[in-house]
Formats: structure tokens, C-alpha cells, sequence
């Protein structure tokens, strides 16, 4: 579920590294929400890892 991140006085959450950082190094303060990326569908007939 959503979880409330509260930052220590002085720091701001960067959206994108997850964690509390200083204002100057936050480069996404007014994101509310991080991008979802979706995983492409993989299919293939062919072995993905190699044996040996």
C-alpha cells in the first residue's frame, strides 16, 4: 500500500532515489508520484541463459 515518508527538518524526498536528501540535490520536489515502467512481455523459444 501508500506509505507517508516524513523527511527530517531541512531535507526533502527525491521520488526517484526513495530517500530524504537536500533541496539542491532533489531534482523532482514537485513529483507526486514516481513513473511506472512497464516490463516488456518476453517470448522466445530460444534458451535465455547459456549452459556451462
Amino acid at each position: 500500500g501508500i506509505q507517508a515518508i516524513r523527511c527530517p527538518a531541512g531535507l526533502y524526498f527525491d521520488i526517484e532515489k526513495q530517500t530524504c536528501d537536500w533541496k539542491d540535490a532533489v531534482k523532482n520536489c514537485k513529483l507526486k508520484n514516481k513513473e511506472r515502467k512497464i516490463k516488456p512481455l518476453l517470448y522466445t523459444e530460444e534458451p535465455l541463459c547459456q549452459d556451462g
